[in-house]
C-alpha cells in the first residue's frame, strides 16, 4: 500500500498520515529493539558456550565421546558444534528481523516522500547516513568473524 502525493490535500488527510508515519516510526523503533536483544543475548549465550568448550580442554583426562559418525573425539568439539549451531540460529533470525525492519523504513519513507511536512524526515536521513547496503556488510562481519573463529576452534578439536 503505497502512499499518493497528490491524494494527500486534506487538513485532516495530512493529519491522518502524520499519525501512520509515528506509527511506522514505532514500528521501525520495535524491530531495531527487537534486533538488538536477539545479538545482545544470543552473543552472550554464544560466548557462554563457547567459553564451556574452552574450559573442557582444561581437563587432565579429556573426555572422548562417540558422536554420530565420529569416534573418540574431544567434548569440547560436541560443545562447540552446539555453539555453532546457536550462531547460525541467530543468524536466521536477524535475517527475519532485519527483513521486518527494512520493511518498516521503506514504507516511512514512501510517506515522508508523500508529504511536504515530512519531507527528509527522520526516516530518510537515517537511510542517508546508513545505507542498507552498508548495514548489510557491517551485520555480514558481525555474524561472519565469530562463526570463522568458532569452526577454526571446532577444526582444531577434531585433531586433538
Amino acid at each position: 500500500m503505497g502512499v499518493d502525493k497528490e491524494k494527500v490535500e486534506s487538513h485532516a488527510d495530512k493529519k491522518a498520515l502524520i499519525d501512520i508515519w509515528k506509527t511506522t516510526v514505532q514500528t521501525q523503533m520495535h524491530f531495531n529493539e527487537m534486533l538488538q536483544k536477539v545479538r545482545f543475548i544470543g552473543l552472550t549465550i554464544v560466548i557462554g558456550v563457547m567459553g564451556a568448550a574452552a574450559e573442557t580442554l582444561r581437563i587432565e583426562s579429556p573426555v572422548q565421546v562417540n558422536f554420530l559418525f565420529l569416534r573418540d573425539i574431544h567434548i569440547a568439539a560436541i560443545i562447540q558444534l552446539f555453539a555453532l549451531l546457536l550462531w547460525i540460529g541467530l543468524i536466521f533470525l536477524e535475517i527475519y528481523f532485519f527483513g521486518l525492519l527494512i520493511g518498516a523504513v521503506e514504507y516511512g519513507e514512501q510517506i515522508e516522500k508523500s508529504c511536504k511536512m515530512l519531507e527528509g524526515g527522520l526516516t530518510n536521513r537515517i537511510t542517508l547516513s546508513v545505507s542498507k547496503r552498508k548495514a548489510q556488510k557491517l551485520l555480514f562481519v558481525f555474524y561472519a568473524v565469530p562463526l570463522g573463529g568458532g569452526l577454526y576452534f571446532l577444526i582444531t578439536l577434531f585433531t586433538l
